[in-house]
C-alpha cells in the first residue's frame, strides 16, 4: 500500500514556493524520512516536486512544509496531509492533501482503541488505571468511556463511567475485596466511539474479617478441660478467605486472655479443646477469625465453669460364678480413682 501525494509545482509567479529570478532555480526540500520518496523535475516554467509514501498508515498524517530557496531568498508553504483507512478495490490507502490555510474540512473517523491500559495502584475496594491516548481519527477526542465488571458477569452488566478527554487515569471505587474484575476503555469523538481496549483482569486486595464468629459455645468436659465450638462470621463480613481462628480464654480473676491458634481448611470443624485449666473455676471464652490481612473483631464472651470432679474411671469387674440362668459379679473402684462416686450403678449386657 502506498500514498502518492499530489504534485507540488513551484514557478516564478503565483503563490507557494517561488523565486523572482530565473537563475539559479529554487531548491525544494521536504522532510527526510526513509519511507518517503522525493522526486523533482525542472521545466521551462519552474519546478515540480512529488513525494511518494510507501507502506502508508495513519501515522503519516502530518503537516508538510515545502521550502524553496536560492541565492535571492527563501519561501515556504504548508500542506496538511490526512491519511484515512479506506480500502478500495485496489487495496490502496487514500491520502488527502490540501493547504492548511484552506477552508476544506478534515476527513474524520472514530478514534482507535487505546493501545494500553495499565493498573497503577489497587486496594481492597478500589483500582486505579491509566491509559495511552489512541489515534484521534483526525477529530478531537471528546471523552473516554470506562467499563468494569466482575469476571463472572457478562459485559451487559458492566458499570460505565465517562471521563473528560483531558484525563488519562481514573480510580474505580466501591469494589468488593478479593474479587477478580475485567476493565476496558474506549475513546469517543464527534464522529462516534472507537473500539474498546483489550480487557485487563485485576484482583482486588483482601481485607481482614469485619465481623465476629457466631454462636460461640463452651462446655466443660472435665475438671481441667473445656470444649469450644462456633460458627464462622457472616459471608458479607468475611469477603476474603479465613485462614484460622484465635481462641482466647481467661479465668474470672485474670486480666489478660491467653490464646490458642487454630488454623482451618475449607470445611474443617470449628472446635477447639482448651486444657490444663483449674478445677471448679469460671472462665470466659472469645473467638476471633483472622487471615493474611489481620484479625477481625472478637465474638461475644461465652462463660463456662470447669467441673469440681472428673467423671469416675470404670470399675474393675470380676466374675464370681455362673449358672445356666444367672451370673454372680463383683466390682471395685480403682485405687487411683480420687473422684467421689454417687448415684446408681448401670449394667449393660449382650446375648
Amino acid at each position: 500500500m502506498y500514498v502518492l501525494l499530489q504534485k507540488i509545482s513551484v514557478n516564478q509567479a503565483g503563490s507557494g514556493c517561488d523565486s523572482e529570478d530565473e537563475k539559479p532555480p529554487p531548491i525544494l526540500s521536504f522532510p527526510s524520512v526513509s519511507s518517503y520518496a522525493f522526486e523533482e523535475r525542472i521545466f521551462s516554467e519552474g519546478m515540480e516536486a512529488t513525494i511518494k509514501i510507501s507502506s502508508a498508515n495513519r501515522k503519516d498524517s502530518s503537516l508538510f512544509t515545502c521550502i524553496a530557496q536560492n541565492a535571492y531568498g527563501r519561501d515556504d508553504t504548508n500542506f496538511q496531509v490526512i491519511v484515512q483507512v479506506f480500502l478500495n478495490s485496489s487495496h490502496r490507502i487514500r491520502a488527502v492533501l490540501f493547504n492548511c490555510k484552506s477552508s476544506y474540512l478534515f476527513p474524520t473517523e472514530p478514534p482507535d482503541r487505546p493501545p494500553s491500559v495499565d493498573v497503577t495502584t489497587k486496594g481492597s475496594r478500589s483500582i486505579s488505571i491509566a491509559w495511552s491516548a489512541p489515534y484521534s481519527g483526525n477529530s478531537l477526542i471528546l471523552k473516554y468511556i470506562i467499563e468494569h465488571k466482575s469476571a463472572k458477569e457478562p459485559w451487559t452488566l458492566a458499570k460505565t463511567t465517562v471521563v473528560d478527554s483531558s484525563d488519562s487515569m481514573f480510580t474505580i471505587q466501591g469494589l468488593i475485596p478479593h474479587t477478580s474484575y475485567h476493565i476496558r476503555v474506549k475513546a469517543e469523538n464527534a464522529v462516534g466511539s472507537g473500539d474498546f481496549s483489550e480487557p485487563i483482569t485485576v484482583v482486588t486486595d483482601g481485607e481482614a474479617p469485619s465481623g465476629p464468629p457466631r454462636e460461640v459455645r463452651a462446655i466443660a468436659t472435665s475438671s481441667r478441660t473445656i470444649q469450644v465450638t462456633w460458627k464462622p462470621p457472616l459471608k458479607e463480613e468475611s469477603l476474603s478467605p479465613i485462614d484460622g481462628y484465635y481462641v482466647g480464654y481467661k479465668s474470672r480473676n485474670s486480666d489478660q486472655f491467653a490464646y490458642k491458634t487454630l488454623e482451618t481448611s475449607l470445611g474443617g470443624l470449628l472446635e477447639c479443646e482448651i486444657t490444663d485449666l483449674n478445677k471448679n473455676t469460671k472462665y470466659k471464652v472469645i473467638v476471633q477469625a483472622f487471615n493474611n490481612k489481620g484479625a477481625g473483631p472478637p465474638s461475644d464472651e461465652a462463660q463456662v465453669q470447669t467441673l469440681e470432679f472428673d467423671p469416675p474411671s470404670a470399675p474393675i469387674l470380676r466374675l464370681v460364678s455362673a449358672t445356666a440362668s444367672s451370673i454372680h459379679l463383683t466390682w471395685e473402684l480403682s485405687s487411683e480413682n480420687a473422684n467421689p462416686v454417687a448415684g446408681q450403678c448401670k449394667f449393660s449386657y449382650y446375648c
